[in-house]
């Protein structure tokens, strides 16, 4: 964003406590002692700033951001050398997390467990839902299942929402004993024999042969929390068209503690393409089961793939609450693992991506690329077409000869692209450095420059350089930015190019390899009172983090991307009307457009596989003047009357995250309000 924010934590009041009187002597030591924690505090923190003065010193000089790349290509070779030696039968590394200090186990007490009040309410909420559709919760068992079904069956017979029913897919010979360790007079348990292996195989077998609207798939040992079925009947009713509905969820070990959770973000194809962030609880849509293509090795990954061949992304919802449990002997098993798949669940889940994009893309020759770490993640490499589109690279500038200089030979020399225009916008240039550049820029059939006169305006900078430009594809450039990966460009444009995309954004980086800008999260922060406008996701972290449940290495639907680079089809840029160059000339417009762009259905999209530097703001400066602090707040302020609800709501930044800090940290309390309360 062409922006700099500040974020300030927010206030929490405490309850009143009740104070005790003491006597003269006592309040005589407490002072002495406050006034000793005082000056010790105060020693602490002269001494963390003068750390912090140091570190940034540090990463403001000329040498270390000269070894930035560096710092990266060591790290990069590091994770080549050692990508191949890790076997199948590697112990799992330890799972991502939430940041250091978070007490989960905390949190769980304080926001999630149910008081009676809550279960009184949710009971009186069930009574006034419109439908009661019937859940029927698939359950695949093995030899170990007698041993662990007894915590599954519990949770489930503990569920509020009282219509649903079990059917236990599996073998004969085991159905026959799992009639001796359930309950017989539970009427709602049905025993299905199963031919083929494998959960897909169960859930396609329970789909022909129960009459509920609605399965979900359970495994042995894991449980549901106890408003589960709930939250989904009520999800169900207030979007009667919903053909998937999946939950947050967690891990359990045998001691009963809960840890590893995944808050999951909303819908996003592109990053159910590279794993399977759909997990536990999925409650799908029966019928669409009985016609869903499948290829049958993926498991759940499968599944959630070949109802989104045949549904729309408006018919997935998302339940941003944690109400299901894995059950795990494993305490490092990372979020979202699936320990029911073989170790080929890589290349099942390859096939898996390759049949969908062969069912909604047929004409298409799209190639699956895996990419090791913790866990496995597959990228699509979507084509461009037979006749690749001229792309027009839109660059304003203002006397920063060096870094348009860097910038310009990138683009130029180092980008692996056949048709491009380099659009150079000269904002009133004046030292002869600049000029003596720009005429020698010129002399490049592929390089043309446009004057603009006035004040800095980015917006209508970008708008007239637009109009004048030939590509079909828009990539908005800053001059601060270099290339690291030459195949950026054709990463960015092969997205831009898919008719449901309106804008794609890249992974930009600092001089010395941290993560500026892996998407934009929306009302982060906070302005005069109002919330936040919007912050970067990853901002600060190591290059080579693979972030929360991996998002930072996968591509992924997000609301908005930085302008600093961004490509999008010029029809798309035309279609809604360009930046808002009256009330937003400097700062958010780029988040103004990606939210006008998804008014009309398109959808933004993020990828790691387009990676850049960007020296952020360093041609402009940072916005420090009384006239520029006044402007930006007149920019936000026009942000949060134009965009409050979106502001509020950004649905890939799970609500149970903290909105003042983008750093997935937990909220207190969280910020999706509970039904029952409503």
């Amino acid at each position: 964003m062409v922006k700099d924010q500040i974020l300030s934590a927010g206030s929490r009041s405490h309850p009143r406590r009740h104070i005790l009187p003491v006597d003269g002597d006592e309040v005589a030591l407490i002072r002495a002692r406050v006034v000793e924690l005082t000056a010790e505090l105060d020693r602490a923190q002269a001494a963390e700033r003068a750390a912090a003065a140091e570190r940034d010193a540090l990463r403001s000089s000329f040498s270390w951001r000269a070894m930035g790349p560096i710092r990266c290509i060591t790290r990069a070779l590091r994770r080549l050398r050692h990508s191949g030696r890790q076997q199948l039968t590697t112990p799992m590394p330890p799972a991502p997390d939430l940041p250091p200090g978070t007490d989960y186990q905390r949190w769980l007490r304080d926001y999630h467990i149910l008081s009676e009040m809550d279960r009184e309410a949710i009971i009186a909420h069930i009574q006034r839902l419109a439908e009661h559709p019937q859940i029927s919760i698939v359950i695949p068992i093995d030899q170990e299942a007698e041993r662990l079904m007894p915590v599954t069956f519990s949770s489930i017979a503990a569920q509020l929402y009282a219509r649903w029913e079990i059917c236990i897919v599996g073998e004969a010979v085991l159905l026959d004993r799992a009639k001796s360790w359930l309950p017989a007079s539970e009427p709602r348990i049905r025993y299905v024999p199963q031919v083929d292996d494998g959960v897909g195989a169960a859930m396609a077998t329970a789909a022909l042969q129960v009459s509920s609207p609605f399965l979900a798939l359970m495994m042995p040992g894991d449980s549901l929390s106890e408003e589960a079925l709930y939250e989904v009947a009520f999800a169900l009713n207030e979007h009667p068209d919903t053909d998937l509905v999946y939950t947050d969820e967690d891990c359990v070990d045998k001691d009963g503690r809960k840890f590893a959770p995944a808050f999951k973000p909303a819908w996003s194809i592109d990053l159910l393409l590279g794993q399977n962030f759909v997990g536990r609880l999925a409650v799908y849509r029966r019928a669409l089961l009985e016609s869903a293509p499948q290829t049958g090795g993926a498991g759940e990954h499968d599944l959630a793939l070949a109802v989104a061949a045949v549904s729309r992304a408006s018919r997935m919802r998302h339940i941003p609450a944690v109400l299901y449990h894995r059950y795990t002997q494993v305490t490092d098993v990372p979020p979202l693992f699936d320990r029911t798949q073989p170790p080929a669940w890589t290349g099942a889940r390859k096939a898996a991506v390759e049949s969908y994009v062969a069912r909604v893309a047929p004409a298409e020759a799209v190639e699956i690329a895996v990419w090791s770490g913790k866990l496995p993640r597959l990228q699509v490499l979507w084509p461009l077409p037979d006749t690749p589109p001229r792309v027009s690279l839109i660059v304003p500038t203002r006397d920063s000869p060096t870094l348009l200089a860097r910038c310009a030979a990138a683009l130029l020399h180092r980008t692996n692209y056949p048709e491009i225009e380099l659009i150079i916008v000269d904002n009133d240039s004046r030292e002869a450095s600049t000029l003596e550049l720009l005429s020698r820029l010129n002399e490049d059939r592929r390089v043309r420059i446009l004057p603009y006169r006035g004040p800095f305006n980015y917006a209508a900078i970008n708008n007239m350089a637009v109009v004048d430009a030939s590509g079909e594809i828009i990539v908005l450039i800053n001059d601060d930015i270099e290339v690291i990966d030459p195949d950026w460009l054709r990463e960015m444009v092969a997205i831009a190019c898919r008719p449901d995309v309106g804008a794609v954004g890249a992974k930009l980086s600092y001089g010395d390899g941290r993560i500026q800008h892996a998407g934009i999260i929306l009302g982060v922060g906070e302005h005069t009172g109002r919330g936040g406008i919007a912050g970067h996701f990853g901002h600060g972290e190591e290059g080579d983090a693979p972030g929360y449940l991996d998002q930072y290495a996968l591509a992924r639907e997000v609301s908005a991307v930085t302008a600093a680079c961004m490509a999008l089809r010029r029809e798309v840029f035309i279609a809604v009307g360009g930046f808002d160059a009256e009330h937003l000339p400097v700062a958010y417009n780029d988040v103004d457009l990606c939210l006008r762009i998804r008014e009309q259905g398109l959808r933004i999209v993020w990828t790691p596989f387009a990676a850049l530097f960007h020296l952020e703001s360093q041609s402009r400066g940072r916005d420090m003047t009384p006239e520029q602090t006044a402007r930006t707040a007149r920019e936000a302020a026009y942000m949060r009357d134009r965009w409050d609800q979106e502001l509020n709501h950004d649905p890939f930044y799970n609500p149970n995250f903290d909105w003042t800090y983008p750093m997935q940290r937990l909220a207190e309390p969280p910020r999706r309000a509970k039904p029952w309360r409503e």
